[in-house]
């Protein structure tokens, strides 16, 4: 389980997530690769609403653990349970909407897709009758 993140402020969100990392971190920048001794630099100088737009894929690790991430675009963001208390505080502070994923239960797919899978279905049965 984890969450999708949704946010208007990209700067912010993934500033959070690299202010909150330790020792053990690789970050992956498209097809660059970072360590925490980057995470200056690239607070400094990388971080900026539009670099963040135009990057495609990113993706922090930390113990070589997915925490932090998206692909195609920040509104593709996730998050892992271990980043709870980061993914909280930014709802609390309104830069992030969020809503948990469960992907044993495949209910982290929207509802508009499940629904038209629902249609196809019946429209099989009936077809197939």
């Amino acid at each position: 389980m984890g969450f999708s993140i949704t946010t208007k402020q990209p700067s912010v969100v993934v500033r959070r997530f690299l202010q909150a990392r330790s020792a053990k971190v690789h970050i992956r920048i498209d097809r660059k690769h970072y360590t925490e001794a980057d995470i200056p630099w690239l607070l400094e100088t990388w971080c900026t609403n539009k670099n963040i737009r135009s990057t495609i894929d990113f993706e922090i690790r930390q113990d070589e653990r997915p925490v932090f991430g998206f692909h195609d675009n920040i509104n593709e963001a996730w998050a892992d349970d271990s980043e709870r208390d980061i993914v909280e505080s930014l709802v609390r502070d309104k830069v992030v909407r969020m809503r948990r994923l469960d992907y044993q239960n495949n209910r982290h797919t929207r509802p508009w897709i499940r629904q038209v899978f629902s249609w196809i279905r019946e429209q099989l049965r009936v077809f197939l009758r």
